[in-house]
This record gives structure tokens, sequence and C-alpha cells, in this order.
């Protein structure tokens, strides 16, 4: 490859100061090609290789474009090859002089055949320019495949006043029209810290959704910058399943040391690398690359998580007026008016979409707002006296409508896959359901907690007894969840008379522990992200809370007869 592995080449005038800031492979009859972008002077600078390193002359002539944006400062900072027509998109930066002094910087595009001519059906000229702010610089660009349209998407900075930055991202359409479908008029704008914020490097996922990573400084008098990454959906809006409500800040280095992220990739298991240097004192630099895990998969079609982030929500129901109340953690408090009075509420993930549904049951018939679409859906399925059992019975990731039948210890479920109908006896008159995924195989299993010998019994087949397991005493609430984050429901109780926890947790063990009182109503869940359960009461419109990563904290929401959603 070039000479000793080395490719050097002088791409504008002589003096001129030439910088290469990314590089992408495109493929050309079979065969691959280097294209390298930055700038040359004022302008970008696109140069295509051979695979041995040499010039590619049916790029341009001699391998090398070079192209003036504006008058003023271009910089090219990133590309990537459109696959469905193999064009070259460059962006950067594009300055204009206002004169006295004063200038504007913006998002720049541009787009090349594969000739390294300009593409005229890319805004007439092959060059965009695109306005946010007094400064504006796209660092960064992908492509996404959206219903057999391409739509690019630049990543860099705007200016927030002075001397704020945020994260941005602006999306444009496969002729340079800014997509207005995308974020807030195309603009996906977000503060990661609360000072300076800047992306450096993008990566797309393959359900598109769009990984951003660069730096942030949190404060005026935290000025040093911590890795920063943020990811967001196809649509520009931040994916709340990503770290906290979709941003992370990591610090690498001591207090006085700043760290900077300038690349990023998603590996096929979903773990994003993020890679730069960290910083400590005035000349030691070192590398640094973190690499940070997907979301554990506690998380399932029963969990109360009305906004999709992961995390349990406090949320109560009002009998009284049908209304639910909603506490989430990355949404703005909100309250929903679904169901009358003498409704039993079953909310669920119906349509798979990631988010709790309203739903209730209302003498055998259910009623579900589905999340993904706006639309109520009302089915017959029961009869007035069932118990609803709402679960995953098909491990297809959507909630099953279905009834535990006390009067002959049948469950009847209507499978969401196919419509199938379930019929199952397991339990009598007197026992509680306790569905959950047990063996950690992605379904719901049917179970029955009886008080009165406090028995659980986790499998309709008779010859392994059912499945019975004692665990409890007379009087204990049954907690069924996952504790200890392997994936696997938990055997749980929680015993009023003294306001004590017991876990048998199928990894971890054994454990008691002492969080609540006697009036409390048990309402765990997954609160704070982390894969696993954690304790947590209602009491009087109060929720306690103690998180399983550590610490505890109460949330006053909700009125003392209001019923805790968690709690159903």
């Amino acid at each position: 490859f070039g000479t000793n592995g080395s490719a050097n080449t002088p791409v504008g005038a002589a003096g001129v100061s030439d910088t290469a800031n990314a590089i992408e492979i495109q493929t050309i009859n079979s065969e691959e090609r280097i294209v390298v972008v930055g700038s040359t002077g004022n302008d970008f600078a696109v140069v295509r290789y051979k695979p041995d390193g040499t010039l590619d002359s049916t790029f341009d002539t001699d391998g090398i474009v070079i192209t003036s944006i504006r008058s003023s400062v271009d910089t090219a900072n990133g590309v990537a090859i459109q696959r469905s027509n193999n064009k070259i998109v460059v962006a950067g930066m594009s300055r204009s002089d206002l004169g006295g002094g004063s200038f504007n910087d913006d998002f720049a595009l541009a787009r090349y055949n594969t000739d390294g001519t300009l593409d005229v059906t890319f805004d007439t000229d092959g060059k965009v320019t695109t306005n946010i702010s007094a400064v504006d610089a796209a660092r960064d660009v992908v492509i996404q495949e959206i219903d057999g349209l391409s739509k690019i998407v630049a990543g860099g900075i705007s200016m927030r006043p002075w001397p704020y930055h945020d994260f941005t991202l602006v999306r444009y359409n496969d002729n340079g029209a800014v997509d207005t479908t995308f974020g807030t008029n195309g603009r996906a704008l977000t503060a990661i810290g609360a000072y300076e914020d800047q992306i450096h490097a993008l990566a797309l996922q393959p359900d598109n959704k769009i990984v951003a990573a660069g730096f942030a400084r949190t404060g005026m008098t935290n000025i040093n910058p911590d890795f920063a990454l943020a990811r967001y959906n196809a649509d520009g809006s931040l994916d709340t399943s990503f770290g906290s409500c979709g941003k992370i800040i990591t610090a690498i280095a001591a207090a006085n040391g700043s760290d900077f992220a300038y690349g990023v990739a998603v590996q096929p298991d979903g773990k994003v690398i993020a890679a730069g240097h960290t910083q400590q004192g005035v000349s030691n630099d070192d590398v640094a690359v973190l690499r940070y895990m997907p979301r554990g998969s506690s998380a399932s079609p029963t969990s109360i998580d009305f906004d999709g982030d992961g995390r349990s929500d406090v949320a109560v129901y009002r009998a009284g007026s049908g209304n639910w109340y909603i506490n989430s953690t990355c949404a703005s408090p909100k309250s929903v008016s679904f169901g009358t009075a003498g409704d039993r509420i079953v909310p669920a993930d119906y349509d798979g979409d990631g988010q709790t549904d309203f739903a209730v049951f209302r003498s055998g018939v259910w009623y579900i707002s589905r999340s993904s679409n706006n639309t109520i859906f009302a089915q017959q399925f029961g009869l007035a006296d069932d118990i609803p059992v709402t679960g995953d019975y098909d491990g297809d990731n959507k909630a099953d409508i279905a009834v535990f039948r006390p009067s002959n210890g049948y469950w009847y479920v209507s499978n969401s896959s196919n419509g199938a109908l379930q019929a199952v006896e397991l339990g009598t008159e007197g026992d509680l359901p306790v569905p959950a995924d047990y063996n950690g195989d992605g379904t719901t299993e049917f179970a029955v907690f009886r008080p009165s010998n406090a028995t659980w019994y986790t499998s309709p087949d008779p010859a392994n007894n059912y499945g019975a397991q004692q665990f409890g005493q007379e009087g204990d609430v049954p907690v069924q969840g996952d504790y200890d984050g392997d994936g696997k429901a938990d055997l749980a109780v929680f015993r009023p008379s003294t306001g004590t926890w017991y876990l048998q947790q199928s990894t971890a063990g054994l454990r008691a522990a002492q969080f609540g009182l006697s009036t409390d109503q048990p309402v765990a869940g997954d609160y704070d992200g982390d894969g696993k359960n954690d304790l947590a009461v209602f009491r009087s419109g109060a929720w306690y809370i103690s998180n399983s990563a550590g610490g505890t904290r109460t949330v006053q929401w909700g009125a003392s007869d209001d019923l805790p959603v968690a709690a159903r």
C-alpha cells in the first residue's frame, strides 16, 4: 500500500495546508476504493485511492476533488456512501462572512457521483447549507434506508446563547431538502450537560437508530469535558431506553481531567463502543475506549413502563374518575382518562412497541388504548367474575389477553401471535394467580399461590406435583419478580405483619429485607433500570423505593385512596 504502507498526497496548491478528517470504503465494479475527506486551504477536499494506495484516476481524472461551498472557510468532517446509488455524501461546516468581522457557520453537505462530479439532483448544484444558529458544524454523517428511501443524517453542533452548544442532528431527503418529519422541523437538538455539548461521531444501528458520541461540559464551574453519548430513534426522538433518558455522560479522568470521544461503533450484539482520549494534566494523554452494555432484559410486556425507557413508572389509577396519573422517568407527568368506576385495570404492552398501554377489564370485556397508534380496541374475553391475568404466554413480546376462572381452576388465553385459544387447568377456588416467567424462556408460565398453605404451584403438570414449592406463610402477599437480574422470576412474598420481604432468588439465593409497614401496598418494579426488581411500597399517596442499585427515595404521587398501578 503506497510506499512502505503510507500514501501521502498533496491536495491543494503549494504551501496550502491539507487535512484528512474522515474515511470510508466505496465499492466500484466489485473493487474497493478508499474515500478520504477533509480540507485544503478553505475548501472541501475529497480524495479517492485504489486498494494499493495510488490515486484513482477515474475520480475527476486525478483522484482529487476540491469543492468551494461558499467564499469563506469550508471544512469537510464526515463521509458516508449512499448504498442505494453509490454516491458519496460529505458533511462539514461552511462559513459565511457577514462583514465587520462577523461570520456565521452552518452545516454544509455535498454529494458526489461516483466519477467525482457534483450530483446536481442534490439541491440542484450538489451542495446544501443549513443554518440553525450562529455557530453550526456537521462532524459526521450516516445514511438511513427507510421504506426504500434514503435519508441523510448529519450530526454535529449548534449554539444556544453563547457559550452553550447542543448535540445537533439534521436529516435531509434524497434531494437535499431538510426532512421535516424528523425531530422538530427536521432537526433534533439535545442538551446533554448544562454547558457545552458536541457530537464528533455517528453510528447507525440496523434498526435505523442513531448513536451520537462526543463530549459534554456539565457546567460553568465544571468545564472539564466528559465522554457523552446519545441515542435517537429513527424519527429523531431520544431513545429513552438508552442510558438515562437517551443520554450518557462518563467521566474517565480525575476531577480536573478531560475526556473526549471522537469515534463510535455498534457491535452486532448491540453493545456500543466509544473511543477517544483522556487527559490528566498538561501532557498526560491516553487513548480511551469504553464499551456500553445493552439494557438488561428484565422489561417484559407486563412491566409498568408508559414511556418505554426500561424503568418502571410511578403511576396511580383513580377509580372514581377513571383517571390515570403517570409520573414517568423521562417524560412529563400526565393524566389520562380511560375507564369507569368498577373497572379492573390491566395495563400491559399489548401492541409490542415497548410502552405500556392503558387498559381495563369490564364485565368480561377488555378495553385497550394502543400506544403505537392511539387507537382503542375492545374484545369480549372471559366472564365478569374472572380474574384478568395478562402475560406473554406465546413469547412474541406482546401481552396476551387472559383470564383465570376461580370457579373451575382454568386459565383461558387468547394468543396475540395467532389468535389461538389456550385453556389450561391449574388452581382451585381461593388460589391467587401469579403468572410470570419463572424459567427464563421468554414466555409467561401459569402459576398460582395458595394462601392457606403458602404454596406456589408453577406447573400444570401433575407428574411433578404441579411444581409445588412452599414459600411464605398464611397472610403473606405474593410479589413475584426478577430480583437478582438473571431473567427468571423469583418466588417472593411481602409479610405485612412485619413489613418484611422474603425473596427466593433463583440465582442469588434467599434474601430477607425489612422495608415497609403493615398497611403498605407492595409495588415492586425496576425503577432504576438495572434489570432487577426494586423493593417498593405505596403509603397514603407516597412511594417509598429501595433501588437495587443502591439508595432509597420517596416520591409523592397520588392520593391515599388511589390504586398504585404496579399493585394491580
